[in-house]
């Protein structure tokens, strides 16, 4: 698959996620910041979302393991209690996204 094809099936997802992010409203989030044990698919978005907003993880202890582990969901309830997530997440530079980044995920 060359870069032009990649490229061409991009676009679309793209264009769909920013429409879902478009219907998310402020009863969305506080529902979301208010949920003790999150499922982990939020919270892999929710990782990620910090990762492209420079927010920096907690390390914690894994009771389970007895090892410290990067944990995202601090900060992304500290992110979702400030007024401005939903303007932060709407106005991102998409073309910002970088290898730098993904890595980070």
């Amino acid at each position: 698959m060359d870069c032009q094809e990649k490229l061409d099936n991009a676009i679309p997802l793209k264009l769909q996620a920013e429409e879902a992010l478009k219907s998310i409203s402020k009863n969305d989030i506080t529902e979301i910041r208010t949920v003790l044990k999150p499922p982990p698919d939020v919270v892999m978005v929710m990782s990620a979302v910090c990762v492209l907003l420079n927010r920096e993880p907690e390390k914690k202890m894994d009771n389970a393991t007895g090892k410290k582990v990067v944990d995202y969901w601090g900060p992304t309830q500290k992110l979702m209690n400030g007024g401005e997530f939903l303007s932060l997440l709407l106005n991102y530079p998409s073309e910002d996204v970088n290898e730098k980044h993904i890595k980070g995920l």
